[in-house]
């Protein structure tokens, strides 16, 4: 039978998420791989006013998904959400201490996944890679 990139995908999904959850120095009890993608994108982007929304466009959830994991991540003490005056409705999301404090940890352990995972390979071949991960990104929006 043909190799499936669906399942391919789901393999190595499962692997780095497996990986994850074992950061040393870390209590990540009830926390996921995307959650320390999600602090860090709310690190990068501390100077903006973030959204739920911006975690769906950003992160390709669905809006249930999307408010799953912030609620996760808000009773685990990693954000809160503040409304904002122009619209009471609105509530942005705003990184706690605790989040801020393990997001040099989960960053380093990061790295290293990420290095574990491109070795070996050629630059040649991750140029490759992303541009085929790119067209099944675009293949399926």
């Amino acid at each position: 039978m043909e190799k499936s990139i669906g399942f391919e995908m789901r393999n190595i999904h499962n692997l780095v998420k497996r990986k994850f959850s074992n950061v040393p120095g870390v209590n990540l009890q009830n926390s996921t791989c995307i959650h320390g993608w999600i602090v860090e994108y709310l690190i990068k982007n501390k100077d903006k006013d973030i959204f739920q929304r911006d975690f769906e466009e950003k992160f390709a959830m669905r809006r249930s998904t999307a408010s799953r994991m912030l609620r996760l991540m808000e009773d685990n003490n990693m954000i809160i959400r503040q409304s904002v005056g122009q619209d009471a409705r609105l509530k942005k999301i705003v990184l706690t201490d605790k989040a801020q404090q393990m997001h040099e940890v989960m960053m380093s352990h990061f790295l290293n996944l990420e290095e574990k995972m491109r070795d070996g390979i050629s630059e040649e071949d991750l140029k490759t890679f992303f541009a085929v991960i790119d067209q099944v990104k675009k293949n399926l929006k």
